[in-house]
């Protein structure tokens, strides 16, 4: 891959949405009922998150694991897909999406890179025509399934850069990156031109 392009890195949740989706998703996948019950279950594990006790991804599929347990991927997808339609237009930020559409009208070659999951994020990624998706993956056995457990590693933090190392996007000159929170910092302060969401507006880091 050249390095002649304008690459313009986009976080996903917090940054072109609103808030994170993955709770949104769940809730979605097992409705409202079932939802509380199972978080419920798993607050012990949430509030060490919170409080800096379990890290990002021992949370993340310790929660998955509650939710997803032995369903299929192709399921998976399927309410992905709906989800991608149904919701997450409501929860989108319309000047990160702005920011989006000028870097497309300019021919800049977009990439959304996020640790929200692919079975959304892959139909939600192709309908905004970006250029590639680098996203956390579930790992699915060889019937089909999956137990919450994660393909590789979480894409957070420093996990961005290598992703878009490994795939040999251009993190040098005419670079763009957007994000909202500290696991965004390792790339925002990599590129050329980083924005950090502050208070609702993006600003130079």
């Amino acid at each position: 891959m050249t390095n002649s392009a304008t690459f313009a890195y986009f976080d996903f949740d917090g940054t072109l949405t609103k808030c994170d989706t993955l709770m949104p998703f769940l809730n979605f996948l097992v409705g409202d009922l079932h939802y509380y019950y199972k978080i419920l279950k798993i607050s012990p594990v949430m509030a060490g998150y919170i409080f800096g006790v379990v890290r990002n991804d021992v949370a993340k599929q310790y929660t998955l694991k509650n939710f997803v347990n032995g369903m299929s991927i192709e399921e998976l997808y399927e309410y992905g897909d709906q989800f991608c339609h149904r919701v997450i237009p409501k929860l989108l930020r319309q000047s990160a999406m702005s920011k989006l559409r000028w870097h497309q009208s300019k021919g800049h070659r977009c990439i959304l890179v996020s640790a929200s999951l692919d079975v959304y994020l892959e139909p939600w990624a192709k309908q905004h025509n970006f250029d590639d998706l680098l996203c956390t993956r579930l790992a699915i056995s060889n019937d089909g399934k999956v137990n919450g457990k994660l393909d590789g590693n979480n894409c957070y933090g420093t996990e961005k850069l290598k992703r878009i190392n490994d795939h040999n996007y251009s993190l040098g000159p005419n670079t763009y990156a957007y994000g909202d929170s500290k696991g965004d910092h390792p790339l925002l302060t990599r590129v050329e031109n980083g924005f950090l969401l502050r208070r609702g507006n993006f600003v130079r880091m």
